[in-house]
């Protein structure tokens, strides 16, 4: 009895299976009647064929040709409250950079605004007043770069060749210092010197710490 009913079971299951698998092809069919349908009503009208070719010949055109996504000569301004040395050659690094075009010198960040509204600037480069001597600590020296956000397109590609322009500077700064102290094959290290009083052997490596005063009495003592 349970051998008849497991059969009759998997009987209906691909009878099931077949009626889904003959359905299938029947709608496959005709979305295949129905493409070709319209494809050669859409062929047989002549504006529907120039509707096809010459839209897509004119993207092809433009986005090919006439549009870039690179920018050229970004009008910029400068507030630079540094007036250091550092600061003059960064910006060299921009004006060089062949990006960017300087439209305005400002001595305050506050003047930005009314630039930015008129679309006068589409960025401001702004360096505080301790860029330089931050630099000298060997700090980190932020410069603030301001972009017009109306645009975020432009406003993104904007400040990304400025991060490219300061990363530039930054790569040249650091082979001038390389080139200073003896190549890229050599490191100048200034470490604290260290006293300290090792007994021998000595398995955890840690010894007495030894002030200049003790250690000049143990060698004079001939203690060691």
């Amino acid at each position: 009895m349970g051998d008849d009913d497991g059969r009759s079971k998997k009987g209906w299951m691909m009878t099931m299976a077949g009626l889904w698998q003959e359905k299938l092809v029947v709608f496959v069919r005709r979305l295949l009647f129905m493409c070709q349908k319209e494809l050669l009503t859409t062929l047989k009208d002549k504006r529907m064929r120039a509707m096809m070719v010459v839209p897509a010949l004119m993207q092809g055109f433009l986005f090919g040709y006439a549009a870039s996504y690179n920018l050229d000569n970004v009008p910029y301004a400068v507030v630079d409250e540094s007036h250091s040395e550092a600061s003059r050659s960064l910006l060299g690094h921009f004006a060089g950079s062949g990006c960017f075009q300087q439209a305005a010198y400002l001595t305050s960040p506050h003047e930005l605004g009314s630039l930015i509204d008129s679309e006068q600037i589409i960025m401001a480069v702004v360096i505080p007043r301790d860029f330089e001597q931050k630099l000298q600590r060997g700090e980190l020296a932020e410069v603030q770069v301001i972009a017009d956000g109306r645009n975020s397109s432009v406003a993104g590609m904007a400040t990304g060749y400025a991060g490219q322009v300061v990363a530039a500077w930054n790569r040249e700064r650091l082979a001038e210092a390389a080139a200073r102290w003896g190549g890229f094959h050599r490191l100048a290290l200034d470490a604290e010197r260290l006293r300290m009083d090792f007994p021998l052997p000595c398995p955890s490596g840690v010894g007495t710490p030894l002030s200049g005063e003790e250690l000049q009495k143990r060698l004079t003592a001939n203690t060691f």
